[in-house]
């Protein structure tokens, strides 16, 4: 046993009401990132693969690290996660990108 190690917790919910287990579904699958203090960032095209957008936005610094995060199932869009790098994802609406577990982005065209 190591001195000053910590334990982790996990938080649990009794949740009784069928609409409050399915909002809390929806928010693990987003992530949680809440809109009003998500940073947003504008692209200029409507249709882009996800790995030029990854790049675009300056989520990833090269087209090889994006293609890797990609396929290596680290990024979601609108909560659902993407993990072919060719995919085309349409700007007409805004979309919440999650890179990683903490990193969030809103993208919009300008």
């Amino acid at each position: 046993m190591r001195i000053g190690r910590r334990e982790r917790k996990k938080k649990t919910v009794a949740v009784n009401d069928d609409d409050t287990i399915n909002e809390i579904i929806r928010l693990e699958k987003i992530g949680n990132g809440s809109d009003e203090n998500m940073p947003s960032y504008e692209v200029s095209g409507n249709e882009y693969t996800i790995v030029d957008l990854l790049v675009a936005t300056e989520l990833c610094t090269s087209k090889s690290e994006a293609r890797r995060l990609v396929e290596q199932g680290g990024v979601s869009v609108d909560g659902e996660k993407i993990s072919n790098p060719n995919e085309l994802i349409n700007l007409n609406e805004p979309r919440k990108i999650k890179k990683g577990k903490k990193v969030f982005l809103k993208v919009s065209k300008k």
